[in-house]
């Protein structure tokens, strides 16, 4: 999770594991995957 959290999800979010709840972290993957799908789109 940490590497994802440091790669992938940092261009879009931070996620911080120490210190957030499962459904935050959930929250903020969602939104990355998100805003990555919609750059790829209008590639």
């Amino acid at each position: 999770m940490q590497h994802f959290a440091n790669e992938f999800a940092q261009k879009w979010v931070k996620i911080n594991i120490d210190n957030m709840n499962a459904d935050e972290i959930k929250l903020l993957v969602r939104i990355a995957c998100y805003f990555e799908k919609k750059e790829e789109e209008n590639i």
